[in-house]
């Protein structure tokens, strides 16, 4: 289990990271105004924007400014933050300069969130725990099937292929569409996990990441499920079930 010590382990800076990346971006498309928000959930991102997200990833995961400081590390971060939003204000207003007092807006609000001293931090983080909890109990047949007009198998392990089965309501799939499914990894448990925590994390505010949690989210699942292959019944069950005797006694 050591591997997945370690893989807990980069879920978990994951999941801290757009956390705290996601309140940063709000931040931003605040202060640029104008909507600038809806630029933040284009699916794919403006080039121009995905560099910056690229650039805030970089600023806090920068080992070498941590070690200058604290205060060096906050201001890295708060120039990308101001990077970010400068873009987001000249897609909405080409063109128009970006104040210093907007400036300084962001600096005060980014030190707040890297204090965690921000109030949207703790509202996203349990927005966060929600969703990788949801994202735990996934399964295609209920979630995704009514969307896709799909017919899935009640019993699915990670890796197994989920063709459509049509008709399906009228509709028919073509051979040719099913080969296809199965040869660009589409039909797989994982891309149909990973396109519903997409989703999931989207609509919850942390689109700017989306892709990267779902990845984790994935790992996460992984990591449950071959824990309770492996040692649900000589470990866990007796765990749990001793603990509900002791409820039970107690009550």
């Amino acid at each position: 289990l050591n591997l997945d010590v370690q893989a807990v382990g980069s879920i978990r800076m994951t999941a801290k990271m757009s956390v705290v990346g996601s309140v940063l971006a709000l931040h931003a498309s605040t202060v640029a105004g104008g909507g600038a928000g809806t630029k933040l959930k284009e699916n794919p991102l403006d080039w121009k924007i995905e560099e910056c997200r690229k650039d805030l990833i970089g600023a806090m995961a920068n080992r070498k400014t941590m070690m200058k400081g604290q205060g060096k590390y906050e201001e890295a971060i708060s120039d990308a933050v101001i990077r970010l939003a400068r873009v987001l204000k000249n897609f909405n207003d080409p063109g128009s300069d970006f104040s210093s007092n907007s400036e300084e807006i962001l600096r005060s609000r980014t030190v707040a969130v890297m204090r965690m001293e921000d109030p949207v931090i703790k509202l996203l983080d349990n927005r966060m725990r929600n969703v990788f909890r949801d994202m735990m109990m996934f399964h295609p047949s209920s979630q995704m099937a009514s969307d896709a007009h799909r017919q899935v198998p009640t019993s699915i392990r990670t890796g197994r292929k989920l063709l459509f089965l049509g008709p399906v309501s009228g509709l028919t799939r073509s051979e040719e569409e099913r080969k296809q499914n199965c040869s660009t990894g589409e039909g797989t448990f994982g891309a149909a996990f990973k396109k519903y925590a997409k989703d999931e994390f989207s609509k919850r505010g942390f689109s700017f990441y989306a892709t990267e949690l779902a990845d984790a989210s994935l790992t996460a699942s992984r990591i449950i499920n071959l824990s309770l292959n492996v040692y649900g019944s000589l470990i866990l069950e007796p765990v749990f079930q001793d603990i509900c005797r002791k409820d039970n006694n107690s009550a």
